[in-house]
């Protein structure tokens, strides 16, 4: 059986079990090593999703006049 896409709640889920396997301090130091490793990996994929959905959300999409798609960025800073 093929592996599940990893999604952002599944690796928030993962990444907050490592937490609790590494707070509590019953884990040899390779072991350590390696959760800690694997908690960066998960961490850096939700920092990507997070800009990735924020990207989405900051995009007005439109139909111009001739039936074409346009997407603006909003400025959304200072608000």
């Amino acid at each position: 059986m093929g592996r599940k896409k990893l999604t952002f709640e599944n690796a928030m889920e993962s990444l907050e079990e490592i937490v609790r396997q590494m707070e509590s301090g019953d884990m040899p130091l390779n072991e350590l090593i390696d959760k800690y490793n694997e908690g960066m990996k998960l961490s850096s994929f939700c920092l990507a999703e997070l800009d990735r959905a924020e990207e989405t959300i900051n995009t007005e999409i439109k139909i111009d006049t001739h039936n074409k798609i346009v997407e603006t960025k909003l400025n959304l800073e200072g608000e």
